[in-house]
């Protein structure tokens, strides 16, 4: 009889042996430089199985069925145009409503499976649909969710999976409320989770994280709220403080394989973040160099070959839907109701798709939107743009925040940095300088008051592995309420090429320079300075080599 009481046990632990082993990941890539491009590296790193594409509802006529149509899954990351006040309750008034139906119908109409992530990384304050972010308020995120799955779900039916996404930690450094969040099991399919080793992005990430480090608290929380399948909705790697990136992704997933079992969806985010985007003072390069990729190749080839991820090779299929024209006339007639109007509408003709002339490619434009302090917000764009057919590089995403346009440097190209400092200052009480000015004959005595400024401009470029070189132009100058002090009255102009090496464990950089400048000095000067100036007054020649260093860190870390 004891050995009958076993039974149960042993089958029960067969069974979740088998379930473990017959787990089957899916992998993919971010699409945000549209078709081309995603297929190329997927090509590259050994066949993904899902393109992740983020696009802005409304807009039809560039929906990701008029463009993705290879031999591999959509997710559908859905961004929701912003309007005035909270947009979770403009959500739940029904502002969106005719837009969601209309998705919905479209995806019941093409009949491909499609995995649809709303309001993502919900638990951040970023984002306009943000449960934090204001005047949205937390309650309302969990019924904005499920409104919007509701929607779609009446005309798509099962054709659709649901995934809410988390930010590895809320906007308050923590991950107590996920619980508070989340939608509910009858409207979500899958659980997934943001995160990234930003080591060398700011000053305030000054240490290298494993993804397991990361990883884990969000998904032990997780795992506690849903029996759900969890997933990775975006990760990536620095390539700075020492981290060997193709290492980092092999513990990455060797821990998928063996501590995090139930994650069955993995988004490799390879795409380039300018300064500012993402709270980082340094442009941010996730993707791979071609030095990795092989590396990185192997390692998903050994994710596959232990039956964890379905063999596949990436193809283009365009055949199978060249002639699947998305017929929008079934929704284009639908009423609107004026209770129902956003802020801010657009008319889109939903009878045609993008035509592109020879040469053009269709890209998902990274901009920014609704910057408030140091907090990022991306939003992507669809647009078209004149690329390089015979170029490697992807084509270059004009990036803007808070109402400025910044371009990012395109592959192989310089990056732009400018600067500039003023400072103005009055000694209330200092030492006098009793020396005299051979000129004047009087006492350089006290500064008073000064003004410092410059304008410093950089061309730069990212050699790979923290390495820059390039030169830069800096022209200054510094005024005081004392003339006799001819140092602190006089305007100047410097150039030099200069290297610089980023440390690999201090937040800081080690640059070697060498270059010329001139100064003109506005004061009293004496006769040993050269005379044949621009201002008539004297001036001096400099031509100079220097090292400097800088490093530092973060004392809460």
């Amino acid at each position: 009889m004891k050995l009958l009481n076993l039974i149960p046990w042993v089958l029960t632990l067969l069974l979740a042996t088998y379930t473990v082993d017959a787990r089957e990941v899916s992998l993919g890539l971010s699409a945000a430089q549209g078709v081309a491009h995603y297929e190329k590296q997927s090509a590259e790193l050994g066949g993904m199985d899902h393109a992740a594409v983020y696009w802005t509802l409304g807009s039809f006529a560039t929906h990701p069925y008029n463009r993705f149509n290879g031999d591999y899954n959509i997710l559908l990351i859905l961004k929701i145009p912003k309007v005035e006040g909270s947009l979770l309750e403009a959500i739940l008034n029904g502002q969106y409503d005719d837009d969601l139906t209309k998705l919905g119908q479209l995806i019941k109409q093409d009949g491909r499976p499609i995995i649809i992530r709303p309001l993502y990384e919900g638990n951040g304050d970023w984002y306009a649909w943000h449960a934090y972010k204001k005047p949205n308020k937390p309650e309302d995120y969990a019924p904005a969710f499920r409104h919007i799955v509701s929607l779609i779900r009446e005309q798509a039916g099962d054709l659709v999976r649901f995934d809410q996404n988390y930010n590895r930690k809320s906007a308050n450094g923590k991950t107590e409320d996920f619980a508070e969040l989340y939608a509910g099991d009858d409207y979500v399919d899958q659980v997934t989770i943001s995160s990234y080793n930003r080591c060398g992005t700011s000053p305030s990430h000054t240490k290298a994280k494993s993804f397991a480090e990361e990883f884990r608290p969000a998904y032990e929380k997780l795992t506690t709220i849903t029996t759900k399948p969890i997933g990775v909705a975006e990760t990536a790697t620095t390539d700075k403080c020492g981290v060997d990136r193709v290492e980092w992704y092999k513990d990455m997933l060797d821990s998928i394989r063996n501590e995090f079992t139930r994650v069955e969806h993995v988004t490799f985010f390879f795409e380039s973040i300018a300064p500012g985007l993402a709270s980082n003072t340094k442009q941010i390069n996730w993707q791979l160099y071609e030095k990795e990729k092989p590396g990185f190749r192997q390692l998903i080839e050994a994710f596959r070959a232990d039956g964890l991820a379905k063999n596949h090779e990436s193809r283009t299929n365009t055949e199978q839907y060249q002639n699947s024209t998305i017929n929008t006339d079934v929704v284009a007639n639908q009423e609107q109701s004026s209770s129902k109007k956003i802020t801010q509408t657009r008319n889109v003709n939903t009878n045609k798709t993008i035509e592109l002339v020879e040469g053009d490619q269709t890209v998902d434009e990274l901009m920014v939107v609704d910057v408030e302090g140091d907090s990022p917000a991306t939003i992507n764009r669809v647009k078209t743009i004149k690329t390089t057919n015979a170029s490697t590089c992807p084509p270059p995403r004009k990036m803007k925040k808070a109402k400025k346009v910044v371009r990012e440097p395109v592959c192989g190209q310089p990056s732009l940095p400018w600067s500039v400092y003023m400072r103005a200052e009055h000694f209330m009480v200092e030492t006098e300088n009793p020396a005299l000015n051979t000129v004047t004959n009087e006492a350089f005595g006290f500064v008073g008051s000064r003004i410092r400024a410059n304008a410093n401009q950089g061309v730069i470029w990212d050699l790979g592995d923290g390495r820059t070189f390039g030169p830069q132009f800096t022209v200054g100058g510094v005024v005081s309420s004392n003339n006799n002090q001819w140092w602190n009255n006089q305007v100047s102009a410097k150039a030099d090429v200069r290297f610089c090496q980023e440390s690999a464990e201090q937040w800081g950089k080690t640059c070697v320079f060498t270059g010329v400048g001139r100064v003109e000095y506005l004061g009293k000067t004496p006769d040993i300075y050269d005379r044949n100036t621009l201002v008539g007054r004297s001036a001096e020649n400099q031509v100079f080599i220097g090292v400097e260093s800088s490093f530092g860190g973060n004392w809460s870390e």
